[in-house]
């Protein structure tokens, strides 16, 4: 399964607003996101991402 992530920057653009705004909903565990070892970026998942931006909240994964 290819799953599509994006950078916080990339999710602030879509969601039109600030980089600092996406930080804070990170911060505050509104949206989770994963840091990849080496990488220094913080990549969300783009479909719980999307989910979010229309029912205001962050959806769990169910196993």
């Amino acid at each position: 399964m290819n799953q599509k992530y994006l950078t916080m920057k990339e999710a602030a653009k879509l969601a039109r607003v600030s980089y600092s705004t996406i930080y804070n909903w990170k911060r505050a565990g509104r949206i989770k996101g994963t840091q990849p070892e080496g990488t220094g970026k913080v990549l969300i998942d783009a479909d719980k991402f999307n989910n979010f931006l229309k029912f205001g909240r962050f959806t769990a994964t169910i196993r």
